[in-house]
Order: C-alpha cells, then sequence, then structure tokens
C-alpha cells in the first residue's frame, strides 16, 4: 500500500485560517516550506499565485508594527 500527502491552500482557505488566529488572540501563524513559492518564474499564474499568499497574510493579519505611545 502506498501513501500520498496532498496540502492545498488558496487566498480562501488561508483567509479562514488567519482569521482564526485572530479569532482567538493566538500569537501568530506558522508557515511551512515557503521555498516552495517559485519567486523567480515568469509564468504570469505562479507570480499571481504567490503574490496573492502574501497579500492574504498581510491583509488578514494586518502585520502592523504596534504604535509606540
Amino acid at each position: 500500500t502506498s501513501h500520498a500527502q496532498v496540502w492545498f491552500d488558496n487566498p480562501r482557505s488561508l483567509r479562514l485560517r488567519y482569521s482564526l488566529v485572530k479569532q482567538y488572540g493566538l500569537a501568530g501563524v506558522g508557515l511551512w516550506h515557503l521555498d516552495a513559492l517559485d519567486y523567480f518564474s515568469t509564468d504570469p499564474l505562479v507570480q499571481k499565485q504567490t503574490r496573492e499568499m502574501w497579500e492574504t497574510l498581510e491583509d488578514t493579519l494586518l502585520l502592523q508594527a504596534p504604535a509606540r505611545s
């Protein structure tokens, strides 16, 4: 018997996961194997998917430094 493992994420699935972090006041998220993304590809689809992944993280978790008083 052989086994296979498949991972799939898109902006919607990431947004749902990141929203749970905020909802439960968790310290953050862990990202696995970011170097699997092809940052040097000239393929427009690959570029779009990479950009969407980072934008979803930023938009959902509002990655901003806390204001200083």
